[in-house]
């Protein structure tokens, strides 16, 4: 009797395991298999740029001039892909809108070894003509610029903002007739952010009267920018934030890495010990063309700046000194 009890129990069991083993293979079979998608094959060929430059929000209405609209669009393109900012399209800039499209990557990865603050700052790549906004070591957002000619007109160095003026008039440097601030004719554009340089009016970051010369090595040492750029960088960065200044080899000594889209950062060789400051040899004289192109509409009234400064209305502006350049 004990036997057969115990026969029994072991049928019960045998049956049990398989009717377990069964489920368990029914249940795999009726699940789907997870499998990762490969990302979309895009035909560059196939590519319109213009249409996914304007869908990316680089391609903006802000002129009556197209050709220029489209040419900003480029300049905007190339400083958001760490690369050398021309205004020309060419295969490398297809290659990377490519690869953008296809991955859905849109940044670069900047490398930062010792950011100077955790809030916001700038690194201005004279080699790339690339003005990069920086939170910390995070990218906020990067610009193109127009730097001096020749580049050394740009002095090399460690700045801070000490002055924003809104519709800056503008001396004349002692070899042109002034001009107010606040109309289009002006070389200072719309906006003036001062540099801890000499006496703080003599370099700066500051808008254009010639809208054509942004992406080029064309100031007197002065750093340009697209006017509805530097309006848009004036209410977002803070007097009193750091900006560097260098060539790409400088800002690599400092540990500011700035990669090309899609290339990795390698880390820097820190030296222990920095050249001379080259602060005092930018060139302040000589003469300048102003040239108008583009009429860009003033903001009416007056416009509260960071930090509680105080900013002048858009009639006439706070005067730059003479010695002051574009």
């Amino acid at each position: 009797m004990k036997r057969l009890i115990t026969m029994l129990c072991f049928l019960l069991l045998l049956n049990g395991t398989l009717i377990t083993a069964a489920a368990e293979q029914a249940s795999a079979v009726d699940k789907p298999s997870t499998v990762t998608a490969a990302p979309p094959t895009i035909d560059p060929d196939k590519i319109n740029y213009k249409t996914e430059l304007k869908k990316l929000g680089f391609l903006k209405e802000e002129s009556k001039d197209a050709a220029l609209n489209l040419r900003n669009a480029v300049i905007r393109f190339q400083s958001s892909c760490n690369v050398a900012v021309s205004g020309k399209w060419d295969k490398k800039c297809l290659s990377m809108l490519t690869k953008l499209l296809q991955t859905g990557v849109t940044t670069c990865e900047d490398m930062i070894t010792a950011p100077p603050v955790p809030g916001k700052w700038i690194v201005i790549n004279k080699t790339k003509r690339i003005l990069t906004l920086y939170e910390g070591n995070k990218v906020v957002q990067k610009y193109p610029v127009a730097i001096g000619n020749p580049p050394s007109r740009t002095p090399e160095d460690k700045y801070t903002i000490v002055s924003k003026v809104i519709n800056p008039s503008w001396g004349g440097g002692g070899y042109a007739k002034p001009v107010k601030g606040g109309v289009p004719e002006n070389p200072l554009g719309y906006r003036w952010l001062g540099l801890s340089y000499k006496n703080g009016s003599t370099l700066g970051i500051h808008g254009n009267n010639s809208p054509y010369s942004i992406g080029k090595n064309v100031s007197h040492g002065c750093i340009r920018m697209i006017n509805s750029d530097v309006t848009q960088l004036f209410t977002i960065i803070p007097r009193s934030a750091p900006v560097w200044i260098g060539s790409e080899a400088k800002l690599k000594e400092w540990g500011v890495i700035q990669p090309e889209y899609g290339s990795k950062p390698v880390p820097p060789v820190i030296k222990s010990a920095l050249p001379a400051s080259n602060k005092d040899k930018v060139i302040t004289d000589g003469a300048i063309k102003v040239t108008y192109d583009e009429a860009v509409p003033t903001t009416g009234g007056a416009i509260s700046a960071p930090d509680n400064e105080t900013v002048p209305a858009s009639d006439g502006g706070i005067g730059i000194p003479d010695v002051m350049v574009p």
